[in-house]
């Protein structure tokens, strides 16, 4: 119905599952490169996650210029889980290094959108792994050579939800 009424709601055809993580940001960046092509910049964020739009516009207004980068909380040097009772299970096969490439943690990073139509053609011809952010951010830019770049404001963490929590943080969280 909602997507009947408003045409907001796009539909991968996948089960909506943690481990399908990876299909539902490749349709993103998928849809992304078939009906915004021109975007200048494409935020990826999770639902949960609190945007503060007047901080984030503020952000991008003040990187306008930037080219072949991901933004957000930066991951350097993360090992691969191998317990495979994790969500966060990396098998061998899946991914051999003992190192993840550097990344930009999932809830939530902002492209460049000079970065999205290779990293979906590059999506596709890679090894698939359920860690989206690292497959994307991380496996996918690597291999384009597409920069990451760690933003101190992207915190991803709780912080309690109030109007005072909002007001007096001035670096609030982006994502």
């Amino acid at each position: 119905m909602e997507s009947e009424m408003y045409g907001d709601i796009i539909q991968g055809k996948f089960v909506d599952s943690y481990d399908n993580l990876t299909l539902k940001t490749v349709s993103i960046l998928e849809w992304v490169d078939n009906y915004c092509s021109h975007a200048r910049f494409v935020l990826k964020t999770d639902d949960d996650m609190f945007i503060n739009m007047p901080k984030l516009l503020e952000f991008v207004d003040s990187h306008w210029n930037s080219k072949r980068t991901i933004f957000g909380r930066l991951a350097k040097k993360w090992k691969p889980i191998r317990n495979s009772r994790s969500k966060y299970y990396a098998s061998v096969d899946q991914f051999p290094p003992s190192v993840f490439p550097d990344f930009t943690t999932g809830p939530a990073y902002l492209l460049t959108g000079d970065t999205i139509h290779e990293l979906y053609e590059n999506a596709l011809d890679h090894t698939y792994l359920k860690l989206e952010d690292v497959f994307t951010t991380g496996i996918i830019a690597q291999a384009i050579h597409v920069k990451r770049v760690h933003v101190n404001e992207f915190l991803n963490k709780r912080i309690p939800f109030n109007v005072c929590n909002i007001k007096k943080r001035n670096k609030y969280t982006y994502g």
